[in-house]
């Protein structure tokens, strides 16, 4: 009998008997998921994409309703912004029952890091917000790149969130650090992003982390 290259699967020959057809199934699923198993550590990846959406010169996006749920705990989203109209930051708010949640509880703040080329200076600064959160600064047409957790979003407590933003320039770049917490114990099953000014467009994706 053959086998696969990479895994030494077992399979069927061509001058093999059809009879055996059903063993050979059985022999070659069990050699998969054995094998499965061993690579991934669990019967589950670790993370599990749950939404992908793509957005085109927007004010605004946001993840479908009950996308944050009690399946999962906590999750990562990943903003990809291709280009914007103009240079400013990147907003985000907790959704429920398809609105923004946008009451005062937000306590956050952020540390960006100015990169310029040309004039080698390097520029940080912090604020907080109590009505949204800042999580990425966009440029003009220039690709942007945000990555956030979001802590227990689905649960009846206070909730974190925690990432970091990248754009790419030619001569110029912003990196940050943002995170904190939403003390309100509104239960989340969403999230929106927004640019302060302007639109984007972009991708925006949604992972939970298996249990």
């Amino acid at each position: 009998m053959s086998t696969t290259s990479a895994y030494g699967w077992n399979i069927p020959d061509n001058t093999d008997l059809v009879k055996d057809g059903a063993l050979a199934i059985r022999t070659l699923g069990n050699s998969i998921d054995t094998s499965m198993n061993t690579a991934l550590g669990t019967k589950k990846a670790g993370m599990v994409l749950l939404n992908t959406t793509s957005f085109s010169a927007v004010n605004s996006v946001s993840l479908p309703t009950n996308t944050f749920s009690s399946t999962y705990t906590h999750y990562k989203t990943i903003l990809e912004i291709t280009t914007a109209s103009t240079n400013d930051y990147v907003g985000a708010r907790y959704r429920a029952a398809g609105s923004d949640i946008s009451t005062g509880a937000y306590q956050s703040g952020f540390l960006d890091v100015r990169m310029n080329a040309a004039t080698s200076s390097l520029d940080a600064s912090g604020a907080n917000q109590t009505t949204f959160t800042r999580l990425g600064y966009h440029l003009l047409g220039q690709a942007t790149y945000v990555e956030t957790n979001w802590w227990s979003p689905n649960q009846a407590v206070s909730k974190g969130f925690t990432g970091t933003s990248m754009n790419v320039a030619t001569d110029a770049g912003n990196q940050m650090w943002a995170g904190g917490n939403f003390d309100n114990t509104t239960v989340a099953d969403s999230v929106s992003f927004f640019p302060i000014s302007g639109t984007f467009t972009g991708t925006l994706y949604c992972y939970g982390f298996n249990k």
